[in-house]
């Protein structure tokens, strides 16, 4: 009944934040990788001094990620 609802919501909810964790991932290190190779603008090029991650094209993915999210209202 009402547990096995609750397990099945949560099951998805896990599910979709690993799919977009994913997406980030690997959209912002293909844009990384093209700055860097000089096919996109460079600024997406740049790593974090402490991080050491393309923090530019995290960024712009996430922003990109959420105004589709705030369209799809």
């Amino acid at each position: 009944g009402y547990k096995l609802a609750l397990l099945a919501i949560i099951a998805v909810l896990l599910s979709t934040l690993g799919t977009i964790e994913t997406q980030i991932l690997q959209f912002s290190r293909t844009l990384f990788a093209q700055a860097r190779d000089g096919v996109l603008h460079n600024i997406f090029a740049s790593i974090h001094y402490k991080w050491k991650t393309p923090y530019k094209a995290i960024l712009t993915i996430w922003i990109r990620h959420q105004n589709k999210n705030l369209l799809s209202l």
